[in-house]
C-alpha cells in the first residue's frame, strides 16, 4: 500500500480507518453511536463491521465505503493519530498518579509512584 499509518490498538489499520469514515459522516453522539456499534460487532472484518453501524446511525455504507477505499480515510487516520499522539503518551496502557505519567506502567511502577505521592 501507499499509505502508511500507525494504529492505536491494531496491525492493520483497517478498523480504526472505518471509524474514521464514519466519525467523518456524523456529528458527536452519531459518533459515539457508531463506536458502540462497531466495539460490539462480532466480526473483525473492518468493512463487514462498519455496515449494520451505518444503517444504525443512519448514514450511508457506501459512502463510508469510498471514505474507507480512498485517499480521505488514510488522511482521516493520520489527522486521529496526530490528535492523539498530541495527548497520550506513546506507552499503551498508560497511567498518571497526581497528572504526572508514570513512566512504567505496571504494578511495580505504579505501586512506586503511588507511595511517593503519599
Amino acid at each position: 500500500s501507499a499509505h502508511s499509518t500507525d494504529c492505536i490498538d491494531e496491525n492493520n489499520c483497517d478498523i480504526e480507518r472505518a471509524m474514521v469514515c464514519g466519525f467523518n459522516l456524523t456529528d458527536t453522539s452519531g459518533s459515539i453511536a457508531f463506536l458502540g456499534c462497531m466495539d460490539s460487532s462480532r466480526t473483525e472484518v473492518a468493512p463487514d463491521m462498519a455496515k449494520p453501524c451505518c444503517d444504525k446511525i443512519g448514514v450511508s455504507y457506501d459512502d463510508l465505503l469510498m471514505c474507507y477505499d480512498g485517499d480521505l480515510g488514510y488522511e482521516l487516520l493520520g489527522d486521529a493519530a496526530v490528535q492523539y499522539n498530541a495527548v497520550h503518551p506513546a506507552v499503551v496502557p498508560s497511567m498518571s498518579v497526581n497528572d504526572k505519567l508514570t513512566p512504567e506502567p505496571y504494578y511495580g511502577g505504579i505501586k512506586s509512584d503511588l507511595c511517593s505521592a503519599g
